[in-house]
Protein backbone atom coordinates (compact mmCIF):
# COMPACT_ATOMS: atom_id res chain seq x y z
CA UNK A 1 0.00 0.00 0.00
CA UNK A 2 1.35 3.96 -1.22
CA UNK A 3 -0.10 5.14 2.61
CA UNK A 4 2.48 3.37 4.10
CA UNK A 5 5.41 5.54 5.95
CA UNK A 6 8.72 4.77 6.94
CA UNK A 7 7.45 5.00 10.57
CA UNK A 8 4.66 2.62 9.61
CA UNK A 9 7.12 -0.04 8.40
CA UNK A 10 9.53 0.33 11.83
CA UNK A 11 6.31 -0.11 13.89
CA UNK A 12 5.64 -2.80 11.73
CA UNK A 13 8.82 -4.54 12.15
CA UNK A 14 8.74 -3.79 16.04
CA UNK A 15 5.59 -5.30 16.53
CA UNK A 16 7.16 -8.23 15.08
CA UNK A 17 9.62 -8.81 17.00
CA UNK A 18 7.18 -7.87 20.13
CA UNK A 19 4.50 -10.38 19.18
CA UNK A 20 7.18 -13.17 18.88
CA UNK A 21 9.25 -12.43 22.24
CA UNK A 22 6.37 -11.05 24.86
CA UNK A 23 5.84 -14.39 27.06
CA UNK A 24 3.05 -12.41 29.14
CA UNK A 25 1.46 -10.49 26.39
CA UNK A 26 2.28 -13.15 23.22
CA UNK A 27 -1.16 -13.24 21.34
CA UNK A 28 -1.67 -16.23 18.42
CA UNK A 29 -1.57 -15.92 14.93
CA UNK A 30 -4.41 -16.95 12.15
CA UNK A 31 -2.71 -19.01 10.17
CA UNK A 32 -6.07 -19.46 7.53
CA UNK A 33 -5.18 -17.58 4.10
CA UNK A 34 -6.97 -14.26 3.52
CA UNK A 35 -9.92 -14.69 1.12
CA UNK A 36 -10.81 -12.20 -1.50
CA UNK A 37 -14.16 -10.50 -0.27
CA UNK A 38 -17.24 -10.29 -2.67
CA UNK A 39 -17.18 -7.14 -4.23
CA UNK A 40 -20.38 -5.89 -6.14
CA UNK A 41 -20.15 -4.09 -8.92
CA UNK A 42 -22.38 -2.12 -8.19
CA UNK A 43 -23.99 0.66 27.13
CA UNK A 44 -26.38 2.59 28.45
CA UNK A 45 -25.98 6.21 27.72
CA UNK A 46 -24.38 7.67 30.65
CA UNK A 47 -21.65 4.91 31.18
CA UNK A 48 -20.81 4.53 27.28
CA UNK A 49 -21.32 7.47 25.45
CA UNK A 50 -17.38 9.02 24.42
CA UNK A 51 -16.76 12.62 24.96
CA UNK A 52 -14.01 13.36 22.47
CA UNK A 53 -11.44 15.76 22.68
CA UNK A 54 -11.63 19.12 20.47
CA UNK A 55 -10.02 19.05 17.01
CA UNK A 56 -10.40 18.44 13.75
CA UNK A 57 -11.59 14.63 13.39
CA UNK A 58 -12.95 13.14 16.61
CA UNK A 59 -13.79 9.46 16.68
CA UNK A 60 -16.92 8.63 19.03
CA UNK A 61 -17.85 5.97 20.72
CA UNK A 62 -21.95 5.72 20.43
CA UNK A 63 -23.73 3.14 22.94
CA UNK A 64 -23.86 -0.28 22.16
CA UNK A 65 -26.83 -1.63 19.91
CA UNK A 66 -28.28 -3.74 22.47
CA UNK A 67 -29.21 -2.95 25.81
CA UNK A 68 -27.71 -5.74 28.49
CA UNK A 69 -29.97 -6.60 31.26
CA UNK A 70 -30.86 -4.66 34.21
CA UNK A 71 -28.14 -6.15 36.23
CA UNK A 72 -25.12 -5.58 33.76
CA UNK A 73 -24.18 -2.74 31.31
CA UNK A 74 -22.27 -2.80 28.46
CA UNK A 75 -18.77 -1.42 28.11
CA UNK A 76 -15.73 -1.82 25.58
CA UNK A 77 -12.24 -2.87 25.86
CA UNK A 78 -9.68 -2.05 23.26
CA UNK A 79 -7.39 -4.55 22.57
CA UNK A 80 -5.50 -5.17 19.33
CA UNK A 81 -6.20 -7.15 15.78
CA UNK A 82 -3.02 -9.26 15.29
CA UNK A 83 -2.76 -11.05 12.75
CA UNK A 84 -1.25 -12.31 8.99
CA UNK A 85 -2.14 -8.84 7.24
CA UNK A 86 0.90 -7.86 6.11
CA UNK A 87 0.48 -4.25 4.52
CA UNK A 88 -0.53 -2.65 8.23
CA UNK A 89 0.54 -2.51 12.22
CA UNK A 90 -1.36 -3.79 14.15
CA UNK A 91 -4.04 -1.52 14.57
CA UNK A 92 -6.85 -1.29 18.19
CA UNK A 93 -10.44 -3.24 18.17
CA UNK A 94 -13.08 -2.21 20.23
CA UNK A 95 -14.13 -5.48 22.00
CA UNK A 96 -17.88 -5.75 23.65
CA UNK A 97 -18.28 -6.88 27.01
CA UNK A 98 -20.72 -7.42 29.66
CA UNK A 99 -20.30 -6.43 33.29
CA UNK A 100 -22.49 -6.52 36.56
CA UNK A 101 -24.01 -3.34 37.60
CA UNK A 102 -21.50 -1.02 39.11
CA UNK A 103 -21.21 2.99 39.69
CA UNK A 104 -17.09 2.73 39.48
CA UNK A 105 -17.63 1.99 36.08
CA UNK A 106 -14.23 3.18 34.81
CA UNK A 107 -12.60 1.10 37.06
CA UNK A 108 -14.11 -1.97 35.63
CA UNK A 109 -13.53 -1.55 32.55
CA UNK A 110 -9.83 -1.08 33.10
CA UNK A 111 -9.67 -4.72 35.31
CA UNK A 112 -11.59 -5.93 31.89
CA UNK A 113 -8.86 -4.66 29.78
CA UNK A 114 -6.24 -5.78 32.16
CA UNK A 115 -7.60 -9.43 32.45
CA UNK A 116 -6.53 -9.73 28.59
CA UNK A 117 -8.40 -10.76 25.48
CA UNK A 118 -11.00 -14.24 26.39
CA UNK A 119 -10.03 -17.24 24.87
CA UNK A 120 -13.04 -17.41 22.59
CA UNK A 121 -11.21 -13.38 21.40
CA UNK A 122 -7.78 -15.17 21.19
CA UNK A 123 -8.96 -18.50 19.08
CA UNK A 124 -11.72 -17.52 17.15
CA UNK A 125 -11.58 -18.41 13.25
CA UNK A 126 -11.37 -15.26 11.44
CA UNK A 127 -9.41 -15.10 8.40
CA UNK A 128 -7.10 -11.82 9.48
CA UNK A 129 -6.32 -12.39 12.65
CA UNK A 130 -6.79 -12.57 16.09
CA UNK A 131 -8.08 -10.41 19.43
CA UNK A 132 -4.60 -9.80 21.35
CA UNK A 133 -2.73 -7.17 23.89
CA UNK A 134 0.44 -5.34 24.12
CA UNK A 135 -0.25 -4.79 27.82
CA UNK A 136 2.04 -7.27 30.07
CA UNK A 137 -0.47 -9.97 31.83
CA UNK A 138 0.67 -9.04 35.13
CA UNK A 139 0.13 -5.08 35.10
CA UNK A 140 -1.82 -4.21 37.66
CA UNK A 141 -4.44 -1.53 38.43
CA UNK A 142 -3.48 0.33 41.51
CA UNK A 143 -5.96 3.12 40.86
CA UNK A 144 -8.10 5.58 39.15
CA UNK A 145 -9.64 9.01 39.64
CA UNK A 146 -11.48 11.20 37.35
CA UNK A 147 -11.08 15.10 38.01
CA UNK A 148 -12.55 17.89 35.57
CA UNK A 149 -12.03 15.43 32.85
CA UNK A 150 -9.37 13.70 33.08
CA UNK A 151 -8.84 10.13 34.53
CA UNK A 152 -5.58 9.60 36.14
CA UNK A 153 -4.76 6.00 36.76
CA UNK A 154 -1.91 4.20 38.79
CA UNK A 155 -0.88 0.85 36.72
CA UNK A 156 1.85 -1.00 38.50
CA UNK A 157 5.60 -1.21 37.03
CA UNK A 158 4.64 -4.13 34.92
CA UNK A 159 3.03 -2.15 32.50
CA UNK A 160 6.32 0.27 31.75
CA UNK A 161 8.42 -2.86 31.52
CA UNK A 162 11.25 -2.95 29.41
CA UNK A 163 11.83 -6.43 28.88
CA UNK A 164 8.41 -6.48 27.15
CA UNK A 165 9.33 -3.30 24.84
CA UNK A 166 10.39 -4.97 22.16
CA UNK A 167 12.94 -3.36 19.21
CA UNK A 168 11.41 0.19 19.58
CA UNK A 169 10.21 0.51 22.72
CA UNK A 170 8.56 3.67 22.09
CA UNK A 171 5.95 1.63 19.84
CA UNK A 172 4.79 -0.49 22.27
CA UNK A 173 4.54 2.22 24.49
CA UNK A 174 2.13 3.92 22.30
CA UNK A 175 0.01 1.17 21.79
CA UNK A 176 -0.56 0.56 25.26
CA UNK A 177 -1.41 4.09 26.50
CA UNK A 178 -3.99 3.85 23.40
CA UNK A 179 -5.03 0.93 24.67
CA UNK A 180 -5.98 2.58 28.09
CA UNK A 181 -6.80 5.76 26.69
CA UNK A 182 -9.25 4.83 24.24
CA UNK A 183 -10.71 2.55 26.82
CA UNK A 184 -11.21 5.02 29.65
CA UNK A 185 -12.36 7.78 26.78
CA UNK A 186 -15.41 5.80 25.74
CA UNK A 187 -17.08 7.39 28.72
CA UNK A 188 -18.57 11.09 28.93
CA UNK A 189 -16.44 11.91 32.04
CA UNK A 190 -13.37 11.38 30.46
CA UNK A 191 -11.71 13.63 27.85
CA UNK A 192 -8.00 12.80 28.51
CA UNK A 193 -5.87 10.31 30.69
CA UNK A 194 -2.68 10.91 32.60
CA UNK A 195 -0.58 7.82 33.63
CA UNK A 196 1.46 6.85 37.18
CA UNK A 197 3.54 3.64 36.96
CA UNK A 198 3.78 2.17 40.98
CA UNK A 199 2.25 5.71 41.61
CA UNK A 200 4.99 8.07 40.05
CA UNK A 201 3.43 10.48 37.48
CA UNK A 202 4.87 9.15 33.95
CA UNK A 203 4.81 11.00 30.75
CA UNK A 204 2.95 9.69 28.14
CA UNK A 205 3.87 9.88 24.41
CA UNK A 206 1.25 10.58 21.20
CA UNK A 207 1.24 7.69 18.80
CA UNK A 208 2.87 9.50 15.79
CA UNK A 209 6.24 10.89 16.42
CA UNK A 210 6.83 9.68 19.72
CA UNK A 211 6.60 13.08 21.50
CA UNK A 212 5.54 13.66 24.98
CA UNK A 213 2.31 14.50 25.98
CA UNK A 214 0.83 14.98 29.47
CA UNK A 215 -2.15 14.04 28.91
CA UNK A 216 -3.41 11.45 26.64
CA UNK A 217 -6.49 11.93 24.46
CA UNK A 218 -8.05 9.66 21.52
CA UNK A 219 -6.75 11.82 18.85
CA UNK A 220 -3.00 11.19 19.89
CA UNK A 221 -3.34 7.53 18.63
CA UNK A 222 -4.80 8.04 15.12
CA UNK A 223 -1.38 5.89 13.63
CA UNK A 224 -2.49 3.21 16.39
CA UNK A 225 -6.35 2.50 14.29
CA UNK A 226 -6.45 0.37 11.02
CA UNK A 227 -7.76 2.51 7.80
CA UNK A 228 -11.39 1.85 8.96
CA UNK A 229 -11.97 2.02 12.53
CA UNK A 230 -15.02 0.75 13.86
CA UNK A 231 -16.07 1.76 17.16
CA UNK A 232 -19.50 0.39 16.73
CA UNK A 233 -20.66 -2.37 17.12
CA UNK A 234 -18.04 -3.17 19.44
CA UNK A 235 -16.57 -7.05 18.22
CA UNK A 236 -18.50 -9.62 19.67
CA UNK A 237 -21.64 -7.21 20.03
CA UNK A 238 -25.36 -8.93 19.05
CA UNK A 239 -27.29 -8.03 16.15
CA UNK A 240 -30.22 -5.88 16.04
CA UNK A 241 -33.19 -5.47 13.12
CA UNK A 242 -31.46 -2.01 12.58
CA UNK A 243 -27.93 -1.97 12.81
CA UNK A 244 -25.42 0.69 13.14
CA UNK A 245 -22.29 1.02 12.15
CA UNK A 246 -20.19 4.37 12.80
CA UNK A 247 -16.17 5.22 13.33
CA UNK A 248 -13.52 6.54 11.51
CA UNK A 249 -11.62 5.99 8.19
CA UNK A 250 -8.46 7.49 7.35
CA UNK A 251 -8.24 6.70 3.56
CA UNK A 252 -5.27 8.35 1.27
CA UNK A 253 -7.41 8.96 -1.94
CA UNK A 254 -9.30 12.01 -3.96
CA UNK A 255 -12.83 10.78 -3.49
CA UNK A 256 -12.38 8.09 -0.32
CA UNK A 257 -14.91 5.46 -0.13
CA UNK A 258 -15.03 2.16 0.93
CA UNK A 259 -17.45 -0.86 1.29
CA UNK A 260 -19.26 -2.37 4.25
CA UNK A 261 -21.01 -5.44 4.22
CA UNK A 262 -22.77 -8.23 6.49
CA UNK A 263 -22.18 -11.33 5.10
CA UNK A 264 -22.61 -15.13 5.60
CA UNK A 265 -19.16 -16.40 6.70
CA UNK A 266 -19.85 -19.51 5.60
CA UNK A 267 -21.17 -19.07 1.62
CA UNK A 268 -19.29 -15.49 1.63
CA UNK A 269 -22.92 -14.31 0.83
CA UNK A 270 -23.54 -10.84 1.15
CA UNK A 271 -26.80 -9.99 2.68
CA UNK A 272 -26.94 -5.90 2.68
CA UNK A 273 -23.71 -3.68 1.46
CA UNK A 274 -23.19 -0.09 1.60
CA UNK A 275 -20.76 1.88 -0.08
CA UNK A 276 -19.40 4.12 2.69
CA UNK A 277 -18.08 7.76 2.00
CA UNK A 278 -16.58 9.36 5.52
CA UNK A 279 -17.22 12.84 6.27
CA UNK A 280 -13.83 14.42 5.40
CA UNK A 281 -12.32 16.26 2.43
CA UNK A 282 -10.23 15.24 -0.54
CA UNK A 283 -8.46 12.36 1.21
CA UNK A 284 -8.73 11.21 4.64
CA UNK A 285 -4.93 10.70 5.91
CA UNK A 286 -3.44 14.12 7.30
CA UNK A 287 -2.71 13.76 10.76
CA UNK A 288 -5.00 14.44 13.04
CA UNK A 289 -6.98 13.14 10.07
CA UNK A 290 -9.56 11.10 9.37
CA UNK A 291 -13.14 11.30 8.24
CA UNK A 292 -16.26 10.01 11.11
CA UNK A 293 -18.84 7.88 9.32
CA UNK A 294 -22.48 6.56 10.43
CA UNK A 295 -24.53 3.99 7.99
CA UNK A 296 -27.63 2.03 9.21
CA UNK A 297 -27.90 -1.73 8.04
CA UNK A 298 -31.76 -2.90 8.19
CA UNK A 299 -31.38 -6.58 8.20
CA UNK A 300 -33.68 -8.55 5.92
CA UNK A 301 -36.40 -11.10 7.49
CA UNK A 302 -35.15 -14.96 7.52
CA UNK A 303 -30.96 -13.79 8.10
CA UNK A 304 -29.73 -16.28 10.25
CA UNK A 305 -28.37 -13.79 12.74
CA UNK A 306 -26.11 -16.61 14.47
CA UNK A 307 -23.87 -16.53 11.43
CA UNK A 308 -23.49 -13.18 10.10
CA UNK A 309 -20.12 -11.03 9.94
CA UNK A 310 -19.39 -7.20 9.16
CA UNK A 311 -17.07 -7.11 6.97
CA UNK A 312 -15.49 -3.62 5.68
CA UNK A 313 -12.51 -3.18 3.06
CA UNK A 314 -11.89 -0.50 0.37
CA UNK A 315 -11.38 -1.08 -3.42
CA UNK A 316 -7.81 -0.04 -5.01
CA UNK A 317 -7.74 2.78 -8.07
CA UNK A 318 -6.36 -0.42 -9.73
CA UNK A 319 -9.68 -2.68 -8.69
CA UNK A 320 -7.73 -4.56 -5.58
CA UNK A 321 -9.18 -4.85 -2.64
CA UNK A 322 -7.17 -4.04 0.74
CA UNK A 323 -7.64 -2.86 4.15
CA UNK A 324 -10.29 -5.87 4.77
CA UNK A 325 -11.60 -5.93 8.25
CA UNK A 326 -13.90 -8.66 9.69
CA UNK A 327 -16.18 -8.38 12.98
CA UNK A 328 -18.16 -11.27 14.32
CA UNK A 329 -21.37 -10.25 15.94
CA UNK A 330 -24.05 -12.19 17.46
Amino acid sequence: MNRLTLKSWLVRASLLALTTSIGACSVGVATVPVATPVVPVATPAATTTATPSPSAATIASPAPSVEPSSDEIAIKVYFVMVGNVEDSPTPLVAVHREIPRTAAVATAALEQLLSGPTFQERAHDLRLGTIGTLIPEATRLLGVTIDDGNASVDLSGDFASGAALGVDPASAWAWRLAQVTYTLTQFPTVHSVSFKVDGTPTMAIEGHEGTPIERATRNAYFDQLPAIFVDQPAWGAAITDSLTVSGIAQIFALEPQFEAAMLDPETDEIIVQQTVRPACGEGCWQPPGGGEFEIHFSMPAGADRDRLLLRLWEVAPDGSVIDVREYPLR
